[in-house]
């Protein structure tokens, strides 16, 4: 037990001094460097994971359609989707202006 309270607080200490000595010399802060090491999500990346969470876990995947690209075989993906009763997404900007399509 003594052993292992020792392990722990030399761990703590390691860590502690090892962050301080980042930001001293590197001008990092510990903060910064999980940022760095972990960047944010991208804007797409945040659409794509909010279109499957409403979606549902077996929805289909209708692909990313991106700007002046060709949207057929999406179009055709999600309107096949559609006509049997299944979820699908479309996740891409463009996805909001055809989906719109769709339901004319």
């Amino acid at each position: 037990m003594l052993r292992l309270a020792f392990v722990v607080f030399g761990l703590v200490a390691f860590v502690s001094c090892s962050a301080w000595f980042i930001n001293r010399y590197f001008g990092i802060e510990v903060h910064a460097l999980a940022v760095r090491l972990w960047p944010p999500l991208t804007a797409v990346q945040v659409e794509v994971k909010e279109l499957k969470k409403i979606a549902g876990w077996f929805s289909l995947d209708c692909g990313h359609v991106r700007h002046h690209e060709d949207a057929d075989r999406a179009i055709t993906c999600a309107q096949r989707a559609l006509r049997r009763g299944s979820d699908f997404t479309l996740p891409s900007i463009t996805s909001v202006l055809t989906h719109t399509a769709l339901l004319d």
